[in-house]
C-alpha cells in the first residue's frame, strides 16, 4: 500500500478523473473509528483486484456541456457506458469512512455510510463521486443510492438503477436528499 492507505498498485485512472482527489476502489477507514464499530461493516477484506473486478463496467465520465441551463454545465457527471438493465447495481459510491462528529463539516461529498458513519468523497474517492442530483437536469433520478451488504460481508452503498433501463450516454443522476441530509 502506497502512503495514506491507497493501494499503490491501484489501476489506471479513469478518463477526467481530478488531479486533486485520489482514486480508490476501497473504502479507506479513517482511524479515530475504533475496531469495534468498524469491523462489522468490513466483511472479510478481499484484494484490491477482487474489489475492482467491475469497475467501470457501466460508468463512465464525462464533461457536462448541453444544455446550458443544467447546474453543472461546464463540470463534469457520471454516464451510462453501455446501456443498463432496470433494478442493477452500477457502481459503489466509496471513499473515507467517518464517524459522524468527526467528518470533514465542509465537504459536498459526503453520505450516509451506516449508522454513525459518514461516506466522504471528497479527497478520495471512486467513479460514484461524480454522480449529480436529478433536480434541474430530468423529471426524476434513474439512480438511487442504496446500502447493502456484499457477497464477502461489507457494507457498501451503491447506485442502483431504477424500474427503466438506462440508455448508453444517458447521464445517471439521483436524488441526493436523505442520503445527503446528514440528519438522517
Amino acid at each position: 500500500r502506497g502512503g495514506d492507505g491507497f493501494p499503490s498498485n491501484c489501476c489506471c485512472l479513469p478518463a477526467h478523473w481530478p488531479k486533486e482527489v485520489q482514486y480508490t476502489p476501497v473504502y479507506l477507514w479513517d482511524s479515530h473509528i475504533p475496531a469495534d464499530i468498524a469491523r462489522p461493516h468490513q466483511g472479510r477484506r478481499n484484494t484490491v483486484g477482487d474489489q475492482q473486478r467491475g469497475r467501470q463496467r457501466y460508468t463512465t465520465i464525462g464533461k457536462i456541456t448541453d444544455p446550458p441551463s443544467h447546474p453543472a454545465h461546464g463540470q463534469f457527471g457520471l454516464f451510462a457506458a453501455k446501456t443498463i438493465p432496470p433494478h442493477t447495481l452500477v457502481c459503489d459510491y466509496i471513499g473515507r469512512i467517518f464517524r459522524d462528529q468527526d467528518a470533514p463539516a465542509a465537504s459536498r461529498y459526503l453520505l450516509r455510510y451506516a449508522h454513525g458513519l459518514l461516506c466522504d468523497g471528497s479527497h478520495t474517492a471512486n467513479e460514484g463521486r461524480f454522480v449529480n442530483d436529478f433536480h434541474g437536469v430530468s423529471a426524476y433520478p434513474n439512480v438511487r443510492f442504496r446500502t447493502y451488504t456484499s457477497e464477502d460481508g461489507e457494507t457498501r452503498v451503491g447506485l442502483f438503477s431504477q424500474k427503466k433501463k438506462i440508455r448508453k450516454g444517458t447521464e445517471l443522476t439521483t436524488e441526493y436528499g436523505r442520503m445527503y441530509d446528514l440528519s438522517a
